[in-house]
């Protein structure tokens, strides 16, 4: 009886409130993604219905398109590649040199 009251306690007053922080940090990007794949005509309507009515890529294709996304995303991924690769560089020869 104890264990089994204690592992209600443990649910209670644990596992729900790190599944309510979860899935409060978690819908946002769920609602971008979803909002995303709708077509302009759902993002307007009344009520609001969480599921698009059917999917479509247009706003995608329209950024990849109409801008230099690609080109933006590839420069990030260059200089954070080489902000990483400096410090772990740093950090090896920290790690192999001979202790004093």
């Amino acid at each position: 009886m104890i264990e089994r009251r204690s592992r209600l306690v443990r649910i209670l007053a644990i596992e729900i409130p790190i599944l309510l922080v979860v899935v409060f940090a978690i819908a946002p990007y769920a609602w971008m993604v979803l909002t995303s794949i709708r077509p302009d005509a759902d993002l307007s309507t009344f009520p609001l219905s969480y599921m698009p009515s059917h999917v479509t890529l247009e706003h995608y294709v329209t950024l990849l398109q109409q801008t230099s996304f690609l080109q933006n995303l590839f420069n990030s991924l260059v200089i954070a590649a080489g902000a990483g690769w400096r410090p772990a560089g740093t950090a090896h020869r920290f790690a192999r040199a001979p202790a004093r």
